[in-house]
């Protein structure tokens, strides 16, 4: 999405949009190694926004009467033996200076060709 239009949606479909990219890179790695072929990838990609936006709204709105509720199910739903997420050294590094070396998997970020995607 073009950052002008990324300026034009409301901040929940801001924050969802950025989100929803970073769970989507998340699994390319997957996806390229054919663990998840590309006639799921349109379909997951949305779900994974349809899912996102929700909990953001919730979070973003904690004072209308749906929230808590609705942020108490997805609490619910917190395996116990998720890992807390944490930044990486290279990923704080970024953020701290503005440069990296390596991204959190290790790998210096490389710019990719970006294909127009059917559907997602």
């Amino acid at each position: 999405m073009r950052p002008e239009a990324l300026m034009e949606l409301t901040p929940e479909q801001l924050w969802t949009m950025l989100i929803s990219s970073s769970v989507r890179n998340a699994l390319e790695d997957y996806h390229v190694n054919g663990m998840l072929p590309q006639e799921i990838m349109p379909e997951l990609n949305r779900k994974v926004r349809e899912r996102i936006l929700p909990t953001v709204y919730a979070l973003l709105h904690p004072d209308l009467p749906g929230s808590g509720p609705y942020l108490t199910v997805v609490n619910f739903h917190v395996a116990d033996y998720w890992e807390v997420p944490t930044l990486s050294d290279a990923d704080r590094q970024f953020f701290e200076t503005g440069t990296a070396e390596a991204s959190s998997d290790g790998q210096v970020p490389k710019k990719r060709p970006r294909k127009k995607p059917k559907g997602n």
